[in-house]
């Protein structure tokens, strides 16, 4: 339950199996615990569902997303047009799992070298499918 101290501060305080407050439960505090049993005894209680936790992230899988990357016919007719440096940097931050550097390191590359014809798309799905947050 949820009591609500004069100070207005909302205490979660959990309940006994008659539904009344635990307040030893709650402080070893002598004076919280009388402030919390005033509080209680003015109705200033409400019942308390603690929010639904937040869904996990879904799973990224960088090592299947890295393999079928390199494996797309696309992906390696583009990679072949990069300068030899560029192409290793980028190369570097994938493996190093850096997306952030990853992406502008891309951006800046497909900007210089024209991307196959659908290639984004593609590359894209495959992003997507390993949960990778690249834009392509």
């Amino acid at each position: 339950m949820q009591i609500t101290t004069p100070d207005a501060v909302n205490h979660i305080v959990t309940t006994l199996t008659d539904g009344t407050p635990d307040y030893a439960a709650y402080s070893t505090s002598v004076n919280t615990r009388a402030a919390l049993q005033t509080a209680y005894g003015d109705g200033d209680w409400q019942p308390y569902t603690p929010p639904e936790p937040e869904p996990e992230p879904p799973e990224t899988d960088p090592k299947g997303f890295k393999i079928a990357l390199m494996a797309h016919p696309l992906f390696l007719e583009w990679q072949e047009a990069l300068p030899a440096t560029r192409r290793e940097d980028l190369k570097m931050s994938a493996i190093m799992d850096n997306w952030p550097l990853v992406q502008a390191l891309y951006t800046q590359l497909a900007a210089a070298v024209p991307l196959p014809t659908g290639a984004a798309a593609q590359w894209q799905a495959l992003a997507d499918a390993h949960t990778i947050p690249l834009e392509f």
